[in-house]
């Protein structure tokens, strides 16, 4: 039903957002083969382009702040994404432009992970609880 209705929003738009369409390309193309998308940055499997903090920052691991963007847990977070970002691109890039569009969706991507990092950091450092610099997550979510 939701990828039905962003197809529905698609076919109305006066100008399809390139950028927009493209980054929602690439993540549904990292979901299906993963390994391969995983091997442009670097990783060999999913898990190792995922944002870990332990990894980031102990094991110096940069490209996780952007190649965790790139891929999807499952097909729900995928589709929802997905929906999210077309509707929400389209507004965007319609009123920046796709070339600023494109280069503040990846600076906000690297920065919204770094917030992360340093989040689980200063988590782990008050509680004494070190789950969250192990844990990893996934998806460019607008």
């Amino acid at each position: 039903v939701v990828l039905f209705q962003a197809f529905q929003r698609f076919q109305a738009m006066e100008r399809k957002p390139p950028v927009t369409i493209g980054l929602i390309v690439a993540c549904a193309v990292a979901f299906v083969v993963p390994e391969q998308v995983g091997a442009i940055f670097g990783a060999r499997t999913v898990d190792a382009a995922c944002l870990q903090p332990y990894s980031v920052v102990l094991k110096a691991e940069l490209m996780r702040l952007l190649s965790c963007s790139w891929f999807h847990g499952d097909e729900i977070s995928l589709a929802y994404n997905a929906s999210s970002l077309l509707w929400k691109g389209y507004q965007l890039e319609t009123r920046m432009g796709s070339e600023t569009f494109a280069m503040v969706t990846v600076m906000l991507s690297v920065l919204s992970s770094a917030c992360a990092v340093i989040t689980a950091g200063v988590l782990s450092l008050a509680f004494q609880n070190h789950d969250a610099l192990y844990a990893c997550t996934y998806g460019l979510s607008p």
